[in-house]
């Protein structure tokens, strides 16, 4: 068998390369820690967003009402919840509409971040076997809804 020799050389590195290579690494972290430090400064309450929630309060019941059947001569009651959870306080108010036609109207009052009001409405009675109620919220005195829920009712 022959054998080979392997032959070893030193080869000097090139240090202005690797000078580059950590100069451009330094750079990247010096940007990342930058981007840590300042991103929490900037993020306050100038660019949170308020809103507010309008939901039924028993609607996830299973005897809430309306599961339930009601008789064409019945008022429906309907807990209504609203939920402000804007940045500065705001007035508001319900409005009930089906077909287009308005029914109730409820004025809420001025609500302050964090108010939780619960409202108990009732529709009145209906000669069609199922109805379609809107329930409009509408915030300071905008003429456009800011929230909206749609709910059916069956009748006997």
């Amino acid at each position: 068998l022959a054998r080979k020799s392997i032959r070893w050389e030193l080869v000097q590195p090139n240090i202005a390369h690797i000078a580059k290579q950590h100069s451009r690494e330094a750079a990247l972290i010096a940007v990342f820690c930058g981007f840590i430090l300042i991103l929490p400064l900037t993020l306050n309450n100038d660019h949170k967003v308020g809103y507010s929630e309008l939901y039924i309060k028993e609607a996830s019941y299973q005897n809430s009402t309306w599961r339930k059947t009601y008789p064409a001569s019945a008022f429906v009651p309907l807990n209504v919840v609203i939920q402000d959870n804007e940045l500065e306080q705001a007035e508001f108010h319900l409005e009930v509409v089906k077909d287009g036609e308005f029914l109730i109207g409820v004025a809420i009052g001025t609500l302050s971040p964090g108010d939780i009001i619960s409202q108990e409405i009732f529709l009145p009675p209906s000669n069609t076997a199922s109805s379609n109620y809107e329930i409009l919220l509408f915030k300071n005195e905008s003429q456009t809804p800011y929230r909206s829920l749609s709910i059916w009712i069956r009748r006997q």
